[in-house]
């Protein structure tokens, strides 16, 4: 089934990322430390790729080569910043 708009784009979901970095968090030792699941168990989860809907086309028209370039000119600028030393693990695998 195709469709333009998300059937649930008129109630937006919140996503909570803290599991990513707080070990007091029910999900962050499953996330950082991983699960095997079966084929069948993900497919439970998110459904079969047959089931799933795509867009007919792109939602967003290409950009233009001025407009690629301004974006790799950001990227770079991001690229020099900084990590915070609370986001960088040491050689141990501490944080």
């Amino acid at each position: 089934m195709d469709r333009d708009v998300a059937p649930t784009a008129s109630k937006p979901y919140l996503m909570d990322f803290t599991y990513l970095f707080d070990p007091n968090q029910r999900d962050f030792e499953e996330f950082t430390r991983g699960m095997r699941f079966t084929e069948d168990e993900v497919y439970a989860e998110i459904g079969r790729p047959t089931d799933w809907t795509h867009r007919a086309a792109a939602s967003l028209p290409p950009r233009s080569d001025e407009a690629a370039a301004k974006v790799a000119e950001q990227m770079l600028a991001c690229s020099r910043w900084e990590t915070s030393p609370w986001y960088v693990a040491d050689a141990d695998g501490g944080s």
